[in-house]
């Protein structure tokens, strides 16, 4: 890590969420804005997410961690489901704020970033792919040419994972 690095972190917080969710585990976000800032010298932590009013709470604790939000109205879907579509909004807002950055950082297994993350390695400003299922994400990501980048979050659960408490109710 170097001091004078000032990275960005771009999330996408619904592959992250059902990425660590799907693999058994949960992210602790204090421990996850510790390890971007101390291990990527990440000094602004982006989240893209989908608005529900009824998650005030959680957007509230978010903020106080430290993370900056960027939300997506959300649409009801037919079969009840919700969906709130980030990836433009994320890919937009890296571009737009590629000279505030020394590099970036992206957390994500979707494919639909692999042209930004190019055009990032392109110009010299893509640091790290922080993929939160090792199991489970874009074929696009195992080209080789990507593989420096890459870490599994999976590899740092030890780290970032959210403890759950005991059934006596100690953590």
């Amino acid at each position: 890590m170097h001091k004078h690095e000032n990275n960005y972190a771009f999330i996408d917080l619904q592959n992250l969420h059902l990425g660590t969710k799907s693999a058994g585990w949960i992210v602790d976000f204090q421990k996850l804005f510790i390890y971007l800032r101390e291990r990527h010298s990440v000094t602004k932590a982006y989240l893209f997410l989908g608005y529900l009013r009824s998650n005030s709470k959680l957007y509230k604790r978010l903020r106080s961690i430290g993370f900056t939000l960027i939300f997506k109205e959300t649409v009801k879907l037919p079969n009840g489901g919700i969906k709130g579509n980030c990836d433009v909004d994320l890919t937009l807002h890296a571009l737009i704020t590629i000279n505030e950055f020394y590099k970036c950082v992206l957390i994500t297994g979707d494919g639909d970033f692999y042209t930004l993350i190019q055009y990032m390695v392109l110009k010299d400003k893509f640091l790290k792919l922080l993929i939160p299922n090792k199991s489970s994400y874009s074929i696009l990501y195992k080209r080789n040419v990507l593989k420096p980048y890459i870490t599994y979050l999976s590899d740092l659960r030890s780290k970032i994972e959210k403890k759950r408490p005991h059934e006596d109710g100690t953590s």
